[in-house]
């Protein structure tokens, strides 16, 4: 420690003075406050103490400006509109997937329901919009365009595939003659797809005699149906084509 001591002749001298805190260490402070006397004019003693500089720090502290609490608020802004922007893209993206396994899904499930009843198949026809026998169905929009394709299984059952409505759907109609010579009635045709999907096009191609008989080649395409009556023709198309032998036609 300091110590001023002013002699007679108005001389201050400076000394040192022992403490027996002087020499004392804190291991988790390495810091060392000083203290220092003085002695005044009068004879009395002060002690000055160095250790200030946290309250001076303190009287210090002052809060946000106005210009930095703009800038602040203006980071935030920009830091939440970043993060809004990719959670609205994430959305979109699983809305999008959601939307393209939902059109497979009905694609698939009209490409399997018709290749596995007409793989069984011992006969089949088809029949244009006005009646009419008909070879194929390779012009226009196929089956869509408001014709029948019907098969005869094996143990007699009658079943019709028909496009029709607005989205236009898939419909499946069955039932069971009572025997082989009387032709049975069909009840209401069930759908095979959902109003979700729009059937735009269905085209049926038959193996001729010489070429790959027994042999059905056909290709569905579907779209996705906007909600809110968007018009169909505006989402995502898939097609769907397939080529099958009915092993049992005679």
């Amino acid at each position: 420690m300091k110590k001023h001591i002013q002699n007679n002749k108005g001389m201050t001298k400076t000394g040192y003075l022992s403490s027996p805190f002087h020499h004392a260490r804190t291991p988790s402070c390495h810091s060392r406050t000083e203290s220092r006397f003085s002695t005044s004019s009068g004879g009395n003693l002060k002690l000055d103490i160095g250790g200030s500089n946290s309250s001076k720090s303190f009287l210090d502290s002052r809060g946000m400006t106005l210009v930095e609490l703009i800038v602040s608020m203006g980071l935030f802004a920009v830091f939440i509109s970043l993060c809004v922007g990719f959670l609205i893209v994430i959305s979109r993206l699983q809305m999008e997937y959601r939307d393209t396994a939902n059109l497979q899904q009905e694609g698939r499930v009209a490409s399997e329901i018709f290749s596995r009843f007409v793989r069984e198949a011992k006969s089949v026809s088809m029949k244009d919009s006005s009646g009419g026998s008909v070879s194929d169905f390779n012009s226009g929009n196929g089956l869509c365009d408001g014709g029948t394709f019907t098969i005869t299984r094996m143990d007699n059952t009658v079943m019709e595939f028909t496009c029709m409505g607005t989205p236009r759907m898939l419909y499946m109609a069955s039932c069971v003659p009572v025997a082989p010579s009387i032709n049975c009635t069909l009840p209401a045709a069930s759908e095979i797809t959902s109003a979700q999907v729009n059937v735009t096009k269905f085209l049926i191609y038959r193996g001729t005699e010489t070429t790959y008989p027994k042999t059905l080649r056909y290709e569905i395409d579907v779209e996705e149906v906007l909600p809110g009556g968007a018009t169909p023709g505006v989402g995502q198309k898939m097609t769907f084509p397939g080529y099958l032998v009915m092993r049992n036609e005679l």
